[in-house]
């Protein structure tokens, strides 16, 4: 047996342990196939990409109630969590093809009509986020300087004068902006898929 916290354990493959019992991500229960059923190797990753669905929805709901307390720090803290789990969901879903990833995964999930672009934006930002604050710090001119600022409803607002800004619904980094209401109902269609994939 092996152990990745205090809280769950994973089984070794193969290995039936008496008087124990095998743990998985909460995101995963409802889905998990009967113990005597073989685990195929799509599941694996549906699994992954159900549990970081389930930590993006967490994480969007702890902004939102972070944005109605007034707590500027959480506010982006759990909308940064949100954007990073959301962006895992599109790395592992978002095979190469001719890949082995892809060949397991075909005809597994169906994500037709799911506009995936602004994750990959937003993954390619946080991926290469050390060349980004590079570019920043390279164009920065000396002016006012502002990052993780709520500036909904300010008029003016020069666009390179902040890292990350909050500004209602939409959330600027880097110079794009996202709307959150947008990528929050994609990683809700992504987990309903998901959810009907293991039916």
């Amino acid at each position: 047996m092996f152990r990745d916290s205090p809280n769950r354990r994973l089984e070794q493959p193969g290995m039936d342990l008496p008087g124990t019992t095998t743990c998985v991500a909460p995101a995963a229960q409802a889905q998990r196939p009967a113990r005597s059923k073989v685990v195929n190797k799509w599941y694996i990753y549906l699994q992954e990409a159900k549990t970081q669905a389930e930590f993006a929805k967490r994480s969007y709901a702890a902004f939102r109630d972070a944005e109605q307390a007034g707590s500027v720090i959480e506010v982006f803290f759990h909308l940064h969590h949100f954007l990073v789990h959301a962006t895992n969901i599109d790395r592992i879903l978002d095979t190469k093809p001719g890949s082995e990833r892809h060949a397991i995964l075909n005809g597994h999930l169906d994500l037709a009509g799911v506009d995936l672009k602004p994750f990959r934006r937003l993954r390619n930002h946080l991926e290469h986020f050390d060349e980004r604050l590079d570019r920043w710090v390279r164009d920065f001119e000396g002016h006012a300087f502002f990052d993780m600022n709520i500036i909904t409803g300010a008029r003016g607002f020069p666009e390179k004068a902040f890292l990350r800004a909050l500004d209602g619904d939409t959330f600027k980094f880097h110079g794009e902006s996202y709307d959150m209401n947008e990528l929050y109902s994609a990683v809700v269609e992504i987990d309903r898929r998901l959810t009907t994939a293991y039916s």
